[in-house]
């Protein structure tokens, strides 16, 4: 079979035909999964269809092609290559041609890009529109690719596909989501640039990603509507407020706050005794212990400052 070599892969909506050649002193026939399709008569002689569910008589055609060789053509319409998808082979008495013939409609999936705060992890979802594989080959996965800026320390992990299927036009299609998640977020500035390879394959080889944009922090926590003096008595408040970055730097203290938010301060009729040595806030960004930074807010406390 001259136009394929063990395999071949057809476009929906894109045509497809596949060319035998034989000796033109011998029949031959065409098959479709061991399924006889149409005969055809030695010497240029015309094909006769034994399966009107394929194809139609006007899809098949013979005719010379060099001396002493002759060929001939089975196609299918744009829009019908499904129904040639399968294991076609091409035979006469003594030599047969065979070849896996799989229809696909090309991925059209579009992703977005999440950054989980506090794991420090980033989540990659994409929605599926459409696919089809007439060998229901599908996956998707984390490329590494020239070109891509932002290659995760699991490069060409699998993501998480979840698929249905659902009728258009009177023929199946699937849909649904591919899902990343727990990927390493870069700790450097910039803007990085991902994607995600499908099977089967979209338009460009891969659906991209929106940019991946990171700022570190370059600056410890400050305090705000932190009193550096406090009447012994009073409620002591502080908010321990992160440098700025991308995504946004997490803020705690080291001593209880009375159930507030972990950057919230609050002591309650505070005494001399409750400030100790201070109260440190502990910034953190991503997984990298070098973004640790640490500060301490020791207020006076009726006029006596304590270290």
């Amino acid at each position: 079979m001259t136009s394929c070599v063990n395999s071949y892969t057809a476009y929906e909506n894109s045509g497809l035909s596949l060319e035998c050649q034989w000796q033109p002193d011998k029949t031959h026939s065409w098959s479709l999964d061991r399924r006889l399709i149409a005969t055809c008569g030695a010497n240029n002689s015309s094909c006769t269809l034994r399966d009107t569910g394929v194809v139609s008589d006007s899809s098949l055609q013979v005719g010379s092609w060099n001396p002493g060789v002759s060929r001939s053509t089975m196609s299918v319409p744009t829009g019908q290559e499904r129904a040639l998808a399968g294991y076609v082979q091409c035979e006469s008495d003594d030599e047969a041609s065979g070849c896996d013939v799989r229809v696909v409609h090309i991925t059209e999936a579009t992703c977005s890009i999440y950054i989980q705060t506090g794991l420090w992890t980033v989540q990659i979802v994409c929605t599926v529109t459409k696919m089809y594989d007439s060998d229901r080959r599908y996956s998707c996965k984390l490329p590494a690719r020239p070109g891509l800026t932002w290659q995760p320390s699991n490069s060409n992990a699998v993501g998480n596909l979840t698929l249905h299927s659902y009728m258009e036009n009177n023929t199946e299609y699937q849909r649904g989501t591919c899902i990343f998640q727990y990927l390493r977020m870069p700790t450097s500035d910039g803007s990085f640039k991902g994607g995600v390879e499908f099977v089967p394959s979209p338009k460009g080889g891969f659906v991209k990603t929106p940019d991946l944009l990171i700022a570190t922090p370059k600056e410890p926590p400050t305090f705000l509507n932190c009193l550096g003096f406090i009447n012994e008595g009073d409620d002591m408040r502080c908010t321990c407020q992160p440098a700025s970055s991308f995504p946004r730097a997490v803020t705690k203290w080291s001593r209880n706050t009375e159930g507030q938010a972990a950057h919230m301060l609050l002591v309650r009729n505070v005494s001399k005794a409750d400030i100790g040595r201070g109260f440190e806030c502990t910034q953190s960004w991503s997984q990298n212990v070098t973004f640790v930074k640490r500060k301490t807010y020791l207020p006076e406390v009726g006029g006596e400052q304590l270290y």
